[in-house]
């Protein structure tokens, strides 16, 4: 079975800890909500990852089209 691991943030923990700290609650909210959106600014998703792969296989297909051309060429010499 492939597993997946999935980053999380727990929001709810993060401004009760803000909280116990000292902080006020719209404050840790504040907080915690920066520091998700931070965190997952720059995560891949899913279907980033497959548009990559499906990108990729036809670069290389150009690339080998390509390729078999300028040696069909250079036999022709």
């Amino acid at each position: 079975m492939n597993q997946m691991s999935v980053a999380t943030f727990d929001t709810l923990a993060a401004v009760r800890n803000l909280e116990k700290a000292g902080m006020g609650t719209s404050q840790a909210e504040a907080v915690a909500e920066t520091i998700r959106i931070a965190v997952f600014q720059g995560v891949a998703t899913k279907e980033d990852i497959v548009e990559l792969r499906t990108e990729s296989k036809t670069d290389i297909v150009e690339l080998r089209t390509d390729l078999k051309e300028d040696i069909a060429e250079l036999r022709s010499w």
